[in-house]
């Protein structure tokens, strides 16, 4: 669209930074936006450099026998939650590598700016695997958040979550984590917050009371 005109249109090209990142967060929130959910919206990367994860995203929506679509206008929240790794043994960790899988109603993964682990994206199985450097080690008592995780709780709920993560190191045990939250509960989740927002931590009611994230609640934009 050119020329003078009161429609918000683009009027320059701006590459992306940490394009999978930004690719996986608008798939998992694209869902959100309308009622029924739009399924066959789909997203491509333009890769400009691929050495800096740097390029653009072309968002093809397509006509839907499934219409007429309601844009959601419900309240929503959302917050992110660093994946937070202790080494709480009694020797240095070695080869520490691992990955977190996510899958779900505005959900998203994105990999932290760490200079200390190399990143493998599995964009279809919603999974970033991590792998520490051969000069890195993770000292006894010593902590580092690899991986972020995005959520965006919103009515309607049309599907649980599923969280799975692995954890291992040489002179360590392996550890592992799964959490499978149904869509009742989520909605439950959200009320809480929604009730309370002052006092009522929501990655508490997906994690547990150790969850700390950063909650940013907006009124999303038709």
């Amino acid at each position: 669209m050119t020329g003078k005109t009161s429609e918000d249109y683009a009027t320059e090209k701006k590459p992306i930074k940490n394009l999978f990142n930004f690719i996986s967060l608008l798939e998992s929130f694209t869902s959100l936006l309308t009622v029924l959910p739009h399924s066959n919206v789909t997203h491509k990367a333009i890769i400009e450099d691929e050495s800096t994860d740097t390029g653009y995203v072309i968002s093809h929506i397509p006509k839907s026998n499934r219409r007429p679509f309601q844009v959601v206008k419900e309240k929503s929240t959302t917050f992110k939650v660093n994946f937070l790794l202790r080494n709480n043994g009694e020797s240095i960790a070695k080869n520490l590598n691992g990955y977190i899988s996510i899958a779900g109603q505005g959900t998203g993964l994105e990999a932290t700016t760490h200079n200390c682990c190399n990143y493998y994206a599995a964009k279809s199985l919603g999974k970033i695997a991590f792998q520490a450097k051969p000069d890195y080690f993770l000292g006894i008592e010593q902590e580092i958040a690899p991986l972020t995780i995005h959520f965006t709780l919103q009515k309607p709920f049309t599907s649980g979550i599923r969280i799975g993560a692995l954890v291992h190191a040489d002179n360590q045990s392996s550890e592992r984590f799964e959490r499978v939250i149904d869509k009742d509960e989520l909605e439950k989740i959200y009320d809480n917050y929604v009730k309370d927002p002052d006092n009522y931590n929501p990655a508490s009611g997906i994690f547990g009371k150790d969850a700390e994230p950063e909650i940013n609640s907006e009124e999303p934009t038709s």
